[in-house]
């Protein structure tokens, strides 16, 4: 059984270009220490706390990514200008790994950049390092394409640290995570998100929980189920920036028998997987139904897609 973990650290530093610098250490308690040095949008010193749950998926992260057999070093500059990333675990045994990777270094292996990424999410280091999203999305389009995202709590993905997560939008304003989006290649920074909630057996626990935007392209990345995972199986994810984040066992949420009736009636609610568009008139009754329902609970959006109001 693998020792405790006693302190994980990761130090990106800086380069010629407008690439973030700052480090973060996260103790065994949850203690994060954070201090932004350049490119970032809150810098100097800053300090929270993680839960046990977001612990035990970091130390799963680094195992995942096989990061105890790992090299030392990748810093070969093939390729110059590019930021670097210096990652270390210590254990309470005693033992512990350090990796120093250049991102120019061709022969570093793609594990090792998405643990990064992966420790930067599970810690939320994003609400400190990048600027609010743009808002409106995408210029001045008037509409952004709207997708429906889903989770099956039957599934294999139970999101246990759902409850951290809604505290993040609380406290923060927002949750930053990736998202399986299905066979959907097409989505990028700025379309609309909503997450439904599937199941057979959850009644009226099925419906709309949670919306957001996407902030990236799709990328591939191992499956997030264990069992596919261990075949090779791969999925596509999606960044995305959940601005409200309704606890789905106990609040209100927009149900499935709201949304196949009309005007609602039409949409992919009864979808398996997430990715599927969600045709434009169809999307700006959601957004209706969506903002009537937030406003009885007191929640303001601050950003929506620009529906147009009903004559």
């Amino acid at each position: 059984m693998t020792s405790r973990v006693r302190k994980i650290t990761l130090r990106r530093t800086p380069c010629h270009g407008p690439y973030p610098a700052y480090e973060v250490t996260v103790r065994g308690t949850g203690a994060v220490e954070y201090f932004g040095e350049a490119h970032v949008d809150k810098a100097g010193a800053h300090r929270w706390k993680i839960s046990r749950r977001r612990l035990q998926r970091l130390a799963e992260a680094f195992e995942r990514a096989g990061y105890s057999r790992l090299a030392d070093r990748y810093t070969n500059r093939e390729f110059t200008d590019a930021p670097g990333c210096l990652t270390s675990i210590e254990y309470e045994d005693g033992s512990s790994k350090s990796i120093d990777h250049y991102h120019g270094d061709p022969t570093a292996p793609d594990a090792l950049t998405e643990l990064e990424d992966e420790i930067d999410r599970i810690v939320g280091v994003e609400r400190y390092t990048e600027p609010d999203f743009p808002y409106p999305p995408k210029g001045d389009r008037a509409y952004a394409p709207t997708y429906l995202l889903t989770w099956n709590p039957e599934k294999a993905y139970k999101w246990e640290d759902l409850r951290d997560c809604i505290y993040d939008v609380r406290d923060h304003g927002f949750y930053a995570t990736s998202w399986s989006c299905g066979r959907n290649r097409r989505m990028t920074a700025g379309d609309r998100v909503f997450m439904m909630r599937q199941g057979h057996g959850s009644g009226e626990r099925r419906g709309i929980f949670a919306s957001g935007w996407a902030t990236s392209d799709v990328y591939q990345q191992e499956h997030w189920d264990e069992a596919e995972a261990r075949k090779g199986k791969l999925a596509l994810y999606v960044p995305i920036r959940l601005d409200v984040l309704l606890d789905s066992d106990s609040e209100p949420m927009l149900p499935r028998s709201v949304l196949r009736e009309d005007p609602l009636a039409g949409g992919p609610w009864d979808a398996r997987t997430g990715g599927y568009s969600i045709p434009d008139e169809i999307a700006d009754e959601l957004e209706r139904a969506w903002a009537r329902l937030l406003a009885s609970k007191g929640i303001v959006q601050l950003h929506t897609c620009r529906v147009p109001a009903r004559p």
